[in-house]
C-alpha cells in the first residue's frame, strides 16, 4: 500500500527553522544581485525536451526528469538547469541592442546526476549575457564573493580552471573510446584510476600524469603548465587565467584562489574561464560558474555570455552546521 508520507528519491521538504534559512539566504543573494544591476527573471518549471537536448547543449537524455504534455503528446521535462531557459528566453525577443544583459533567477533545479541519482537543488544564479573579456569573468567572480560575505561564509577558496584548456588538451592526445572513460574519472576527481585505463600509450600516460600534478598555487602552477605545454592555443589559455586572477587579487586582496587544470566540469558547454567555490569543513562546492561563449548560439543569436549558480540548499546546510558547532 502507498504510504502518503513518502516522497520521492533525492527531494526533500523545508520546514522552520530550514525553511526560513533558505529563504533568508536568497534574499541576501538577490539583493546582491540587484545591487549589481542584474534583473530578476522567473522561468516556468516544465521546458519542452528540446530547450536541453536539441544543438547538443550540454544535457545526457538520461539526466532529465521527463513528463508527457496531455494536450499535444509532446515531450517535456522539469527543470534541469536555468541557463539553457535563459538562453531561450534571450533568444525570444528580450534582447535589444548591443549592451550588456544581466538577468538573475532563483528557483528548484532536478536532474538525475551521474553516480549520484536524482537530486534537487534550490539554486539561484546570475546570467551576464553579450558581454566578453576578463572584466566581465572577474565581474561574476567578485559578485561570488560578495554573495558569500553578506550571508556570512566568511573563509572561502576559489578554486580556477580553464575548460578550454582541458578540452584541447583531450583532444590533441586522441584518446578515442577512451575519452568517455577518462573524463569520467575525471568529474569523480578518481586521477589514480586513469592510469589504470588499458590502451593507452606511453605519451598519453605522460601527458595525464602531467596534468593531474598542476593544482594549487597559481603563480607556480602556471610556471610549471607553461614548460609543460608550449602549444600557441595553450599560452591564450594560460594568459586568460593569469589576467583574471590578477583582476580577482586587484580587487579583493584577502580572497584566496588555487588554479585547478585538471578539473572537468560535468556541464560541457563551458568553453572559458571556469570557477568553483568552497568553504573549508564542507565538501560539497557552494558557488560554480564561467564563461559559454557559443551556447546561446544554437538558440538563435551568437552571443558571449558568463555566469553562476548558487547552491543555496547546501549554503543553508552549512551555515546551519556552523551554527550548530558554535551552540
Amino acid at each position: 500500500m502507498l504510504d502518503r508520507r513518502e516522497i520521492p528519491c533525492g527531494v526533500k521538504d523545508y520546514i522552520p527553522p530550514e525553511s526560513y534559512k533558505i529563504k533568508e539566504i536568497e534574499n541576501v543573494v538577490l539583493d546582491t544581485f540587484q545591487r549589481w544591476g542584474y534583473h530578476y527573471i522567473i522561468t516556468p518549471l516544465l521546458e519542452y525536451l528540446p530547450v536541453y537536448t536539441d544543438g547538443d547543449s550540454g544535457f545526457a537524455d538520461d539526466e532529465l526528469i521527463k513528463v508527457v504534455e496531455r494536450e499535444t503528446g509532446r515531450t517535456m521535462v522539469l527543470r534541469a538547469d536555468f541557463t539553457p531557459q535563459i538562453a531561450r528566453i534571450v533568444n525570444s525577443g528580450m534582447r535589444s541592442g548591443h549592451a550588456p544583459l544581466r538577468l538573475s533567477y532563483s528557483g528548484i533545479v532536478v536532474k538525475h546526476y551521474r553516480n549520484k541519482g536524482k537530486k534537487e537543488i534550490y539554486q539561484a544564479g546570475i546570467e551576464l549575457i553579450n558581454a566578453k573579456g576578463i572584466g566581465a569573468d572577474s565581474e561574476v567572480m567578485n559578485i561570488a564573493g560578495e554573495v558569500l560575505r553578506r550571508v556570512g561564509v566568511d573563509r572561502f577558496v576559489i578554486s580556477v580552471s580553464h575548460a578550454g584548456f582541458i578540452n584541447t588538451l583531450l583532444r590533441q592526445l586522441e584518446l578515442g573510446d577512451r575519452t568517455a572513460p577518462i573524463v569520467e574519472l575525471l568529474m569523480q576527481k578518481d586521477y589514480s584510476s586513469v592510469g589504470e585505463i588499458e590502451g593507452l600509450s606511453k605519451k598519453q600516460k605522460t601527458a595525464l600524469k602531467l596534468l593531474f600534478e598542476l593544482y594549487g598555487d597559481p603563480a607556480d602552477v602556471l610556471i610549471k603548465a607553461k614548460k609543460i605545454f608550449k602549444n600557441n592555443k595553450f599560452k591564450i589559455f594560460f594568459n586568460q587565467m593569469e589576467a583574471i586572477i590578477g583582476e580577482i587579487k586587484g580587487s579583493d586582496r584577502e580572497v584566496k584562489i588555487i588554479l585547478d587544470l585538471r578539473e572537468m566540469h560535468s556541464i560541457d558547454y563551458h568553453t572559458g574561464i571556469v570557477f568553483q567555490v568552497f568553504t573549508s569543513g564542507y565538501g560539497e562546492e557552494l558557488i560554480n560558474g564561467g564563461r559559454y561563449d557559443g551556447f546561446l548560439k544554437k538558440y538563435g543569436t551568437d552571443l558571449p555570455a558568463t555566469g553562476l549558480g548558487i547552491n543555496i540548499s547546501a549554503m543553508m546546510s552549512f551555515l546551519s552546521s556552523r551554527k550548530g558547532k558554535k551552540s
